[in-house]
């Protein structure tokens, strides 16, 4: 074979290579486009111990995991937590929300023991966590209100009377240092009782009289 036939021969086989390395290029730029207009696809089930969304910056923003008594999910914020969403070891729902110091500013659970295990309650608390309102039930299943001072003193109660689930309306107020001022209330008889208390929580004075 001469020397111009072995250049043809070479000339050949590269345009034969050029050929095939197109062709490839162009079924993987095929494969690419129709990859990107297929629709995503959809899983019916993801298991997972514990989700946690991060944030641009790195941040841990939400969390979804379980403890050994219920599912939780966390929110967290710039500075910390402000979201929370569990349950109680006795199987009740809570939901907390919290300030930019961690500080706990409303909560939504149940109250402890009770004629059902525990009624529904709603608290309100101060930017340094102090509580404001609660309001709940009591064990014999009789609604109450309690409101505080910024120093988490008692100001007012709305209530029922000592007397189980059959109770009378009852408001007590109290002094800015949480001792009692005045009470209204029943006797046992069913009369309508209206008691005083001086500085120091003593009865002054009470209508009727004994």
């Amino acid at each position: 074979m001469t020397t111009d036939q072995r250049l043809e021969r070479l000339e050949r086989q590269n345009r034969h290579l050029k050929r095939a390395v197109i062709g490839m290029a162009a079924a993987g730029l095929s494969l690419l486009v129709m990859g990107q207009t297929l629709p995503p696809k959809v899983h019916d089930l993801v298991k997972a111990k514990e989700f946690r969304v991060i944030g641009k910056d790195g941040r841990k923003m939400l969390t979804i995991g379980s403890s050994r008594h219920s599912g939780w999910i966390s929110v967290n914020g710039k500075n910390g937590r402000v979201a929370a969403i569990g349950g109680t070891r006795s199987g009740n729902g809570s939901v907390a929300t919290y300030n930019s110091k961690g500080k706990k500013l409303v909560e939504l659970g149940t109250t402890k023991g009770g004629i059902k295990g525990g009624n529904g309650l709603v608290a309100t608390h101060s930017w340094n966590g102090k509580m404001l309102t609660f309001i709940g039930g009591s064990r014999s299943g009789n609604g109450f209100v309690t409101t505080y001072n910024s120093q988490g003193k008692k100001l007012v109660d709305l209530g029922t009377t000592r007397g189980g689930r059959g109770g009378d309306g009852a408001v007590t107020t109290h002094s800015s240092k949480g001792k009692k001022l005045v009470e209204l209330g029943t006797t046992k008889g069913g009369i309508g009782l209206i008691v005083q208390f001086n500085r120091a929580g003593r009865v002054r004075k009470r209508w009727p009289f004994k």
